[in-house]
């Protein structure tokens, strides 16, 4: 008997290998595709290449999301966006899902959205990363944008919205009224998204995150089995007899509203791998360098000679966390629910110019923004000593998130 059809729709490839921990137990009962809504970028790229040597199935939905020749302004996003919808509503139409998992409902995943209700499938979004909901943010890197762009992509989104009203028509124009459920981290990010994303209230339910269990199963798995552990050791070439600490890197390079420049960024990391080597020799331990996905390892070589293995997009992020005797990490990252729940001693730092960002740590129930230098080398001393009281609160965290979300998708 056929199963029915759902698509999970990911951004890139950080929110394609989210989904890919769910898509196991979604296969049991429905056909599972991904579904990738991207113009052909290096982003849509990576996501088709991790597909194709996971064996997972996929089709490229592309029309109308790539510029194609010269651009005149004000006519042509309008006539990409116009081609973009009317893609969406033929594929939608033809292969008529009975469900579509997607990670948000703002562009360009608006058009996806509408048709899908259109033609009839339950739409379920599931928060997958961290978004603050805190104007202060917003604000901030609206306001690192140049005012050319400001002045012109102004009048252009009203452009956009008024042929959406036009061509959607106002029963599916209201995008964030689609979704019939949506699955939060919890209670603080499922009252954000109502407030800041309009989603129903009575439509977000709490699910958690699924790194929660991958991380508590990988946990539980490596105390009650060596054999496991090992091996795990081996595939990264970690030398257990020595501490190994995780350095969970931020891309501040491939941000453009950082301005920060590659050498910015190695100069960033160097300080902080000297930093961590004035207090712990490589003789004492190793540094494991995890970076951004997208990130390319090769641009790191450079920090070899201190002790510090690199790792890109290869190497599984929870896996090095629970294998680490400290993680270093950012104060805005994701990857910080991911250190939560694995319960190794950890500190957040942030020693750029946007301080704005160290907010975040109330999202991941984080105790302390380690922004001054002075007092990350005292923390770390602490932590040689084996005296650090832990940074973080991991109470919150849900060790069946995969199970709870999977059966939100399916109910």
């Amino acid at each position: 008997m056929k199963k029915p059809l759902l698509y999970l729709v990911p951004v890139y490839i950080g929110s394609l290998k989210y989904f890919a921990k769910l898509y196991p137990a979604l296969s049991k009962k429905f056909d599972v595709l991904f579904l990738l809504v991207r113009g052909n970028d290096r982003r849509r790229g990576q996501m088709v290449e991790y597909c194709k040597t996971q064996g997972y199935p996929f089709v490229i939905l592309e029309e109308g999301l790539n510029r194609d020749g010269k651009s005149i302004p004000f006519f042509s996003p309008l006539m990409r966006r116009l081609r973009h919808i009317r893609a969406c509503r033929a594929f939608m139409q033809a292969h008529k899902p009975v469900k579509v998992v997607l990670t948000k409902t703002i562009a360009p995943h608006d058009a996806i959205a509408r048709e899908a209700a259109r033609a009839g499938a339950e739409l379920t979004v599931l928060q997958w990363s961290f978004h603050s909901h805190d104007p202060v943010f917003v604000a901030d890197l609206n306001l690192s944008k140049p005012l050319y762009k400001r002045l012109y992509f102004g009048p252009v989104r009203a452009l956009l919205a008024l042929l959406d009203v036009i061509y959607v028509g106002p029963r599916y124009f209201r995008h964030y009224l689609l979704p019939a459920k949506f699955g939060a981290f919890d209670e603080k990010a499922a009252e954000g998204y109502a407030v800041s994303y309009r989603f129903k209230r009575e439509n977000i339910f709490v699910v958690g995150m699924a790194d929660f269990q991958t991380v508590h199963e990988l946990r539980d798995r490596i105390s009650a089995d060596p054999a496991f552990k090992q091996r795990l050791l081996s595939k990264y070439s970690i030398d257990s007899k020595k501490k190994n600490i995780l350095i969970i890197a931020q891309s501040f390079h491939l941000r453009s509203w950082t301005r920060m420049t590659f050498p910015n960024q190695l100069a960033y990391y160097r300080d902080l791998i000297e930093r961590i080597r004035a207090v712990v020799p490589k003789e004492e331990a190793d540094i494991l360098l995890k970076l951004h996905p997208g990130d390319s390892p090769g641009q790191y070589e450079s920090y070899r000679p201190d002790g510090v293995s690199v790792f890109a997009d290869e190497s599984a992020t929870e896996e090095l966390a629970v294998l680490a005797d400290l993680i270093i990490s950012d104060t805005w990252t994701t990857a910080n629910y991911l250190v939560v729940a694995s319960g190794t001693p950890a500190l957040f730092v942030n020693f750029t110019p946007f301080q704005v960002r160290n907010a975040a740590i109330d999202y991941y129930h984080v105790k302390e923004a380690v922004t001054d230098k002075t007092r990350f080398d005292e923390l770390l001393r602490t932590w040689k000593e084996e005296k650090l009281p832990s940074q973080y609160d991991g109470s919150f965290v849900r060790p069946a998130a995969i199970d709870e979300a999977v059966k939100l998708i399916e109910r």
